[in-house]
């Protein structure tokens, strides 16, 4: 009787460790919005590697005007992430196995696509590295949120 209610206490405890990585929802917009946030990051970027040492003053006031305001718009897409789902899931630390899985997926994906990236910015002109960044990075967000949805529900079937 009392290995019952141990056994009990202790599947609750998973449960709860689990449940921020369970209950996440996935907005229908976070795959484009950040795919077309590194778009833009990566287009500037190349720009300024592009064209270094053209311009003067005037153009480095520009683009860290761009910089700038690329990082108040990741702040506030993750904060208003946070908000959306009421908790952010940690990269590391305890969750579900097949959560794990799912962010090794994640993982392995962006280490394909940051060369890929890198050679594309190299060869192609600045507008082109960003349209291909944002294509890269919106399948690559794409297939990671249908992977995570899939370990969820693994993960919940699992747990009961």
């Amino acid at each position: 009787m009392e290995n019952d209610n141990a056994e009990t206490q202790l599947r609750e405890l998973e449960r709860a460790e689990a449940a921020p990585y369970l209950e996440y929802r996935v907005s229908k917009w976070w795959a484009p919005g950040f795919a077309l946030w590194f778009g833009f990051l990566v287009a500037a970027l190349d720009y300024v590697w592009a064209t270094r040492g053209e311009g003067g003053p005037a153009r480095s006031i520009v683009v860290v005007g761009i910089m700038i305001i690329l990082a108040v718009t990741l702040g506030m897409g993750i904060r208003w992430y946070q908000h959306y789902n009421g908790t952010w899931p940690a990269f590391f630390g305890n969750k579900p196995p097949e959560i794990t899985r799912a962010y090794a997926r994640y993982s392995i994906g962006v280490a394909i696509l940051v060369p890929v990236i890198i050679a594309v910015a190299y060869f192609a002109p600045w507008w082109a590295s960003g349209l291909v960044t944002f294509g890269l990075v919106f399948v690559q967000l794409h297939r990671y949120s249908r992977f995570y949805d899939a370990a969820a529900a693994a993960a919940k079937a699992r747990l009961g």
